[in-house]
Order: C-alpha cells, then sequence, then structure tokens
C-alpha cells in the first residue's frame, strides 16, 4: 500500500496531543485499519493460481502476498507446512503433479522442484512438437568422405591424392 493509497482510505488522525495514552490509542487504531486494509492481500494469496505464470513469476506473486499474510507474520517454522500447501495449492496441474508426491515442507526445495518441474515440462513438449531434438555433439560420420588414413576430409584413403605408396600397408 502507498501513503496515497493510506491517505485516501481514511486513516485515524493524530491530533499532535503529547498524552502517552492518547498516542497509544491512536497507534492501536492505525495499526487495526492497517490490517484491515490487508486483507484483500490475504484473499488474493488464498486464491492465487499460476494459470499461464512461469513458475518464477507465480514464486515471485506468492512471496509477495506472503509478505502481508498473518499466517506468514509468525515464526517460519510454524507456518512453512502452510506456505507449501497453499503455494502447491495454486500451481498449475502439470507441475502439481510432480511435486505434490515428494511432500516437501521446505518452501525454498518446493520452488526449486517446481521450477524443474517446468523446465522438464518444456523440454518434453519440445521434443514432442519436434522441436528442440538434441543433435550429437560430433557430426555423425556416415557419409563424410574422409581419408582413414591421414585423416584428410574431401576424398577417401582409396583415392589418396598422396599416391598408392602412402596406402601400400591397405587392403
Amino acid at each position: 500500500m502507498t501513503l496515497t493509497d493510506f491517505l485516501k482510505n481514511g486513516p485515524p488522525r493524530f491530533n499532535g496531543n503529547a498524552n502517552a495514552l492518547e498516542a497509544d490509542q491512536w497507534f492501536r487504531e492505525v495499526e487495526r485499519f492497517l490490517h484491515t486494509q490487508h486483507i484483500p492481500e490475504e484473499l488474493e494469496l488464498m486464491q492465487l493460481k499460476q494459470k499461464d505464470m512461469s513458475v518464477a513469476d507465480y514464486t515471485h506473486e506468492f512471496d509477495d502476498l506472503c509478505r502481508f499474510s498473518k499466517s506468514c507474520q509468525r515464526d517460519p517454522a510454524d507456518y512453512e507446512e502452510w506456505k507449501c500447501a497453499q503455494y502447491e495449492k495454486g500451481l498449475r496441474r502439470d507441475i502439481f503433479n510432480y511435486v505434490y508426491p515428494q511432500k516437501l515442507t521446505n518452501f525454498t526445495e518446493l520452488a526449486k522442484k517446481s521450477q524443474l518441474a517446468e523446465d522438464h515440462y518444456l523440454k518434453w513438449t519440445l521434443l514432442q512438437e519436434g522441436f528442440g531434438e538434441i543433435a550429437p555433439e560430433e557430426p555423425h560420420r556416415a557419409g563424410l568422405r574422409m581419408c582413414f588414413r591421414y585423416r584428410a576430409p574431401g576424398h577417401m584413403s582409396r583415392d589418396c591424392p598422396c599416391g598408392r605408396a602412402a596406402n601400400a600397408g591397405w587392403p
């Protein structure tokens, strides 16, 4: 929430009184006001779905919304499992099917495995569509005209321009 949004929503005003009790009361009212303003973010976190976002974008959006979630304001050890379950719930089905059986309870590990699943899925999809076929690192030798005696391209050993003497030991 920006300062403009904060002021536009009519927060409690401080009258400038030096009385500590009144200042404390004002502070508590502002705190309640801020919590009510973050309820939409909490709801948005609960309803967040990956859809056509990449895993990296989904993870970033999820993390941003978690900052406002009351569930994520406690000790990380207390909410880590909840955070993983909530994250999995929003993943696309193909990625969810890969990570869910692993029963991951560490968010960082879950995000990495989700990214790995997306990478594998993209490679598999490209291969199914005929793209991304892996070419051998060395060119295939069949059909190459190469002198096996001198390892020179462009001719075969039987036609070696070095003459018959060079091929004397060859059948």
